[in-house]
């Protein structure tokens, strides 16, 4: 076959710049990419540190959770609202809403993903 090559600034700008497991006890990231440490901030509160930081605060953030079998609830992972985004750091947190519409924070098991330019 042929050989093909790729601008190697494509593959870096389409990869994550940090990425990390969080585990449902919020204080321990087993696994990450670029983290420097998080802080466990309260229930299903976490910050995170940027160990490279961003070249702005408008990055994106992608996340997901791992609701442990709980069927019953509609389990979130959230970039909480009220902190500052910053080129270094940001703060989300994991929480559930049941059927009466209650939403509480809860340490789910979570991924976080951000996308953007590492300044």
């Amino acid at each position: 076959g042929t050989e093909k090559s790729i601008d190697t600034s494509y593959i870096f700008n389409g990869v994550n710049k940090v990425w990390l497991r969080k585990v449902a006890d919020g204080a321990s990231i087993p696994d990450s990419f670029n983290v420097s440490s998080v802080d466990d901030d309260g229930t299903g509160q976490i910050g995170v540190n940027i160990s490279n930081a961003m070249s702005n605060a408008l990055y994106s953030i992608t996340t997901s959770i791992m609701p442990a079998g709980n069927t019953t609830v509609i389990g979130t992972c959230e970039i909480n609202e009220f902190s500052t985004i910053t080129t270094s750091a940001f703060d989300a947190e994991t929480a559930y809403v049941n059927s009466a519409n209650n939403r509480t924070d809860f340490d789910y098991a979570a991924g976080i993903a951000v996308q953007g330019d590492v300044a």
